[in-house]
């Protein structure tokens, strides 16, 4: 008979900073003396949840799915600026020939097929992302109602593509996007590239606009270095 899983999964991810003695001079006066804070949403994954699953349709074809949120262990509030499933929310198919189709918010090919070429997924910390996460190999945004494809691995050769779905009054293509990468990967050897697209993608919040960014509600493309 077919086979079906759920896993559930996730990440505490928490940091404690101490001041002995935090400068606040108020009228001449030194006000601030210790402080402690506790942070949820800002270390190398932020604190996170969620579930995974597959069910086997046979002929090597599955079902699958993944919703992840962000949270704020210290306040309760979901990450990513209020946004349930902030981090991944797909449904799909995946054949174990062809490749897998999923369908909703998801990572883009930077993610998928070049990120783990670089210092930034070597090290898997911000410290090594570019000014802005310019490139998004920091995992800054997240695409709404996308569509995306990646292939199985063909002897070491990997591709894949997204197409994010826009839409405004009078603006069919109107916040929409697209991206689409490649990687060949053999032995020691590994070579990737990707191109991405999207345009008036964002508001001025995490949680507002087509694509919502970091867990703490921050969005990298409204920033100075982004915002044109």
């Amino acid at each position: 008979m077919p086979k079906a899983s759920v896993t559930l999964y996730g990440i505490i991810d928490e940091g404690v900073q101490f001041i002995s003695n935090n400068k606040n001079v108020v009228n001449g006066r030194n006000v601030g003396g210790r402080q402690l804070t506790l942070d949820s949403t800002n270390g190398i994954t932020g604190s996170i949840w969620g579930l995974k699953g597959s069910e086997d349709l046979g002929g090597g074809l599955a079902a699958i799915f993944q919703l992840e949120s962000g949270v704020n262990l210290n306040s309760g509030q979901l990450g990513q600026g209020g946004a349930e499933f902030g981090r991944q929310a797909y449904v799909g198919l995946a054949s174990n020939r062809f490749g897998a189709i999923t369908l909703g918010r998801q990572y883009d090919s930077l993610f998928y097929l070049v990120r783990q070429v670089t210092t930034m997924g070597y090290f898997s910390s911000a410290l090594f992302s570019h000014p802005g996460d310019l490139d998004n190999l920091n995992n800054s945004l997240r695409l709404n109602n996308s569509i995306r494809y990646i292939s199985v691995n063909y002897r070491g050769l990997t591709f894949g593509g997204e197409w994010s779905l826009g839409g405004q009054l009078g603006n069919f293509t109107g916040s929409s996007g697209y991206n689409a990468g490649v990687l060949y990967a053999n032995g020691s050897f590994a070579l990737a590239a990707a191109y991405e697209y999207f345009k008036n993608s964002t508001g001025a919040t995490g949680s507002t606009g087509f694509f919502t960014g970091n867990p703490n509600g921050a969005t990298q493309l409204s920033g100075v270095l982004n915002n044109g």
